[in-house]
């Protein structure tokens, strides 16, 4: 990584001329590589954590206020093995919430499931926006469960842009090699080296 660090300097200027430029190059691009196809595993573990939630995603006090409301589960339908809902097999219902008059709903992360089409079923209801048209539907839970999700999200998105610099610092000197990525980091620093 172009960094502070005088013994990261040497490191990567030795192995620009240990491995030379295009190994240097192709091993940046490598890097880069990994980085990105472990960031999409790890979206898709975080998605199947996230799946496992039964909960309509309302924080109290931030988030709106949940009511009880009954649905008419209509129809089901399997996904995965690998979906937004992360790794594995969920199931995704069709539902009629008896407040919404000729409007269907979904519910997803497996909360319905086949042996409920043509049941009544009890569900938490949480609905968003100005006029409270965005609803998510899920399971009573208790009040840590939405705070340890917020929780998951926001150290995902640090580990998100934390990988995204990393791929643009090995993209970047796999263009420009090793010497000229820091000569660029000391210019935009305002440094005059000479590495």
């Amino acid at each position: 990584m172009v960094g502070d660090s005088r013994d990261d300097r040497s490191r990567e200027i030795s192995a620009w001329h240990h491995y030379g430029p295009a190994v240097y190059r192709i091993r940046q691009l490598f890097f880069a590589a990994t980085t990105i196809l472990l960031s999409v595993f790890l979206t898709f573990v975080c998605l199947t954590v996230s799946s496992f939630y039964p909960g309509t995603g309302s924080a109290r006090p931030y988030g709106p206020a949940e009511r009880s409301v009954e649905a008419i589960v209509e129809d089901c339908r399997r996904v995965g093995p690998v979906s937004d809902h992360g790794f594995g097999y969920w199931w995704v219902c069709d539902i009629a919430v008896s407040r919404l008059v000729g409007a269907n709903a979904v519910v997803d992360r497996s909360i319905a499931v086949p042996e409920d089409v043509g049941q009544v079923i009890t569900l938490r209801e949480a609905c968003y926006g100005e006029n409270q048209t965005d609803c998510r539907y899920g399971e009573p839970t208790s009040a840590i469960w939405p705070v340890l999700m917020v929780v998951l999200r926001m150290l995902w998105r640090g580990f998100l842009v934390v990988a995204l610099f990393m791929v643009l610092i090995y993209l970047m000197k796999s263009i420009l090699g090793a010497p000229r990525s820091y000569a660029l980091v000391d210019r935009l620093r305002g440094k005059h080296g000479n590495m």
